[in-house]
């Protein structure tokens, strides 16, 4: 599945840079790594995803070969970088209500017939963030988004109620800790004709677990009658389960995601049935942090035809659930952190580009 984004930035969050990765203080234990000729954590590097994603480097010992790491007791493999000697972990959705995490990082080499294993690294988000804070020339522009991630991290956490005796703002000032709030703007419209009516859009909302995506609800015809929803079913499908008779009335039906009206490299997504509800629901993949405010475009396609396209968006279901009687003051202090932190991500972005 592709990603939603055709633009997929990765903003880099970077340290002293040595040969283009970011180096961070190890241990007091580097002397006795050094001493014994283990494989050797010496930096790592944290990109902005729809998530989060860590670049773990580190080094061989004398006739080392054949590295590969634990992460978190899961064995991934280790790539060379550009510069000799260099090797490189990626570790892939850290969740946004997860930045106090530790993941234990532990480098692995053969030396001729035996297995090193070097001293364990602890990395979390969290951690990361505040070795930079404490920087006295780091840039005011990486300094609002590394504050606005934290605050995001823990309204998220709060949210869905990760930890909450940790929370990722913890170490921030009083003052760090107040979110800027500024008017939401919302872009929901409806464009074009439909070309087929067996498939409709009927709601769309966003949904924030492991990063932010889209939820878009989805009316079938005939979804009335399938035994999930204690309809009679469908006849030629009475030997089906009724899950799998509800999946196969969805069988040749698909949305389309995309940042332009054309639907140029829209992503797809399949359709699930909602087993409370009549309807269907299609869930994006996560949205970058500096497209929070972007609008994007959706329909869903059959082989007969297309829906209305619905534009929709983020900071557009921020705007009009804000004040929703069914927002809690959790729900509401998350979104409002969200978009500070897309907005100060973006910030961030046309600064480096400038």
């Amino acid at each position: 599945m592709k990603k939603m984004l055709c633009c997929l930035l990765a903003l880099l969050l970077l340290l002293s840079s040595l040969g283009g990765m970011t180096v961070l203080a190890i241990s007091d234990e580097d002397a006795v790594q050094e001493e014994e000729a283990l494989p050797e954590v010496v930096g790592t590097r944290l990109s902005l995803t729809e998530n989060f994603l860590v670049r773990f480097y580190f080094r061989l010992p004398e006739g080392g070969h054949s590295p590969y790491a634990y992460v978190d007791g899961v064995i991934h493999e280790a790539r060379e970088t550009e510069e000799p000697g260099l090797y490189e972990v990626i570790y892939e959705g850290l969740a946004v209500d997860a930045m106090v995490k530790q993941v234990k990082m532990i480098p692995v080499c053969r030396v001729e017939d035996k297995n090193l294993q070097g001293l364990p690294y602890y990395f979390s988000v969290r951690d990361y963030a505040m070795r930079l804070l404490v920087q006295d020339d780091l840039m005011p522009e990486l300094r609002r988004v590394l504050v606005a991630m934290l605050n995001f991290g823990a309204a998220a956490q709060l949210y869905n109620q990760e930890q909450v005796y940790n929370l990722a703002n913890d170490y921030l000032s009083a003052e760090d800790k107040i979110v800027p709030t500024r008017e939401y703007n919302s872009v929901l419209a409806a464009h074009g004709k439909a070309t087929q009516y067996f498939a409709t859009i009927t709601q769309a909302s966003l949904v924030v677990n492991d990063s932010a995506c889209l939820k878009i609800y989805v009316n079938l015809e005939g979804q009335e009658q399938l035994r999930v929803n204690g309809g009679t079913g469908f006849p030629e499908w009475q030997h089906l389960s009724k899950d799998a008779e509800a999946a196969r009335l969805a069988k040749d039906v698909w949305a389309e995601v995309a940042d332009n009206p054309n639907f140029e490299n829209a992503s797809v997504f399949p359709l699930e049935k909602i087993k409370t509800m009549d309807c269907y629901r299609v869930v994006s993949s996560g949205i970058y942090a500096n497209r929070y405010s972007d609008s994007y475009y959706i329909r869903v396609c059959t082989p007969t035809g297309v829906s209305q396209t619905l534009q929709y968006g983020a900071e557009t279901y921020v705007a009009r659930n804000l004040n929703a009687s069914d927002m809690t003051e959790e729900g509401r202090k998350m979104v409002i952190a969200m978009i500070a932190y897309g907005d100060a991500v973006l910030a961030y972005e046309q600064k480096q580009a400038a």
